[in-house]
């Protein structure tokens, strides 16, 4: 019977042992998906900030545009 209850104990603390490294490797998984997800988070931060500047930029050329060709024009005459 003690001989059965080590066997169990060796097996409890076996599994607890596995059970921890699980775990280690999971969380160390976890911590490169975040840092993954934190980096293509911030490049699409980015790309949207260069998106709302080309935005604004294309708008500013297309409200520029008709002045400088009347101007354009005047200076032909």
């Amino acid at each position: 019977m003690i001989s059965k209850l080590n066997d169990s104990q060796i097996d409890n603390s076996f599994s607890q042992v596995i059970t921890i490294r699980d775990c280690t490797r999971v969380k160390a998984q976890l911590k490169e998906l975040y840092e993954i997800v934190n980096s293509l988070s911030d490049a699409i931060q980015t790309l949207n900030n260069d998106q709302q500047y080309l935005s604004t930029e294309s708008l500013r050329s297309q409200v520029t545009l008709p002045t400088l060709m009347e101007e354009l024009s005047k200076v032909k005459l």
